[in-house]
């Protein structure tokens, strides 16, 4: 049987200008719950790797997304929390356990 591991962007706004954030970060599940959160935010940009300080918090987040795909996660889903598909959406990404 396949096992899967999981994890999730949270805090993503998509506008007709772009990709935006609302307090974005990344987390890591594991079976006792959440195992890591990265703040993807702004207010975290020194804490970026080097040459994404300056990076805009919706260009960050399409990095992140980018790099994920290249660890081999694959986005399995986008959810928005409003009935109007308005707001925040959390995009989640799985990938097989080794």
């Amino acid at each position: 049987m396949q096992k899967w591991e999981y994890c999730v962007i949270t805090g993503v706004d998509f506008a007709t200008y772009g990709i935006t954030g609302s307090y974005p970060k990344l987390s890591y599940f594991s079976i006792n719950g959440v195992a890591k959160e990265i703040d993807l935010g702004n207010s975290a940009a020194s804490k970026r790797p080097s040459g994404m300080q300056k990076v805009s918090e919706g260009g960050y987040i399409a990095s992140i997304i980018a790099s994920l795909g290249q660890e081999g996660w694959e986005m399995v889903g986008v959810v928005n929390a409003s009935s109007t598909g308005t707001g925040t959406h959390g995009i989640y990404f799985r990938r097989p356990m080794e």
